[in-house]
């Protein structure tokens, strides 16, 4: 999927294959982010939103969000606009006969009509000059629907008391992946916040099922805050940085490599040669095996730390643990990690704090 839109008033492009994923402190653009997205998918949105060349129509997709702050009872409000009540409920409503839906709503309408006059009577002996009418009446079985759906989970009414939010969290992931149809090829999948109220264990196994999902013809689009995210859709996803609404990726971490490796040899230098000179004499020196050691031994090795530096706006770099230092931090073992960190750093726009 090529996306290109504009954004905070400047066009970006968001190109990957099956899985997007987006990383970055809070308050920096992700949710303001995927819901430009989503309305772009929809077709609803004025500004510059093309995928794949092609400007997107109402219909086009068939999107399905999660918001970070949706919880089980609001998400299975079953509005009608709602994407859970239309994969539920949807196929029931179309194929029941128009004949006897209308048999049974004019039977519980006229029922109601008996109840709307005797309230609406007592109002008028209650209230001087009554203006005040209480009506109660379904146009049609949605109505119904949306009005009286109870939840229940674990056979109990739902309350947001006693089901936590990771719990309700975890449900409605559970749901998503069981209503979508793999088969089908307009089919977007949007999480904000997908660590927010899951982690561990229950994070990691919803993380592989999305992987299988992606084998499919889903595309997702999953912004995060959590390190953890980077390790576990490494190789996998197409990863990038969001901060102060600006989007930022490294495309080819072979780049990254040769710059570290090219730092590295320049530090050890005794002579006064700046470093893009350096750098030019001797970028045809470096062989696919010291790229391809490095990034064994420290970009692989080092996901998380790397996923530090996707997650953060701005981090220090020591090469020793620190009691009196509580700012954002990471360890570097040696120069190389050093100057690899750096180098992702500048890519990234994250500020080293001396």
């Amino acid at each position: 999927m090529d996306i290109n839109m504009e954004f905070n008033n400047e066009l970006i492009n968001l190109k990957f294959d099956g899985i997007c994923l987006i990383l970055g402190e809070n308050n920096q653009g992700k949710t303001y982010l995927l819901n430009k997205i989503a309305e772009g998918l929809n077709g609803n949105l004025k500004e510059k939103f093309e995928v794949n060349g092609l400007k997107i129509y109402k219909g086009d997709y068939e999107v399905i969000k999660v918001s970070d702050l949706d919880i089980l009872g609001t998400e299975l409000k079953l509005s009608k606009s709602n994407v859970f009540r239309k994969k539920i409920y949807g196929e029931i409503v179309d194929k029941m006969d128009k004949n006897i839906e209308q048999k049974y709503l004019d039977k519980l309408n006229s029922i109601l009509d008996d109840i709307n006059t005797e309230v609406n009577n007592k109002l008028d002996n209650i209230l001087y000059n009554n203006s005040l009418k209480l009506i109660t009446k379904f146009d049609s079985l949605n109505a119904i629907v949306e009005r009286f759906t109870d939840i229940y989970v674990n056979d109990n009414l739902y309350n947001e008391k006693i089901i936590s939010k990771g719990e309700s969290r975890e449900l409605i992931y559970k749901l998503i992946l069981s209503l979508i149809d793999s088969k089908k090829e307009n089919q977007v999948l949007l999480i904000d916040g997908i660590d927010n109220y899951l982690a561990g264990e229950l994070l990691i196994n919803f993380i592989n099922q999305i992987k299988k999902l992606c084998k499919n013809n889903v595309k997702i689009i999953i912004t995060g805050i959590s390190p953890i995210l980077f390790k576990y859709f490494f190789g996998i996803a197409k990863i990038y940085k969001i901060k102060n609404f600006k989007l930022s990726c490294i495309h080819d971490f072979k780049s990254v490599i040769i710059n570290t490796i090219l730092q590295v040899e320049h530090s050890k230098k005794t002579f006064n040669m700046p470093f893009d000179s350096f750098a030019e004499q001797n970028m045809e020196l470096i062989t696919d095996d010291d790229i391809k050691y490095i990034y064994d031994n420290y970009i692989y090795y080092n996901l998380i730390n790397i996923g530090i530096l996707y997650c953060s706006n701005n981090i220090k770099l020591k090469n020793s643990y620190d009691s009196n230092v509580i700012d954002n931090y990471i360890i570097y073992k040696d120069k190389t990690e050093y100057y690899l960190y750096n180098s992702i750093s500048d890519i990234l726009g994250v500020d080293i704090i001396k």
